[in-house]
């Protein structure tokens, strides 16, 4: 979360919706041109999605598991 807190520091809320909306992020997998509209966007995709940092590690492997078995 700290990562997280620090990479968007300083955008406004209008930043980070642009950011957000990027093509293959989760909220453009659901959304589909509206029809995907005011659905519930499932938290595995975010774990399943393109790193936003590339230079950035990702969870290990382990807990990317424990985190999918937490939230099912």
């Amino acid at each position: 979360m700290e990562r997280l807190a620090f990479f968007f520091y300083e955008l406004k809320a209008d930043g980070m919706e642009e950011f957000s909306h990027i093509k293959g992020l989760p909220w453009r997998k659901i959304y589909r041109n509206g029809e995907g509209l005011k659905n519930i966007i499932p938290y595995e995709l975010a774990l399943n999605s393109m790193a936003m940092v590339k230079d950035e590690p990702t969870i290990p492997a382990e807990e990317l598991a424990f985190v999918k078995e937490a939230f099912s």
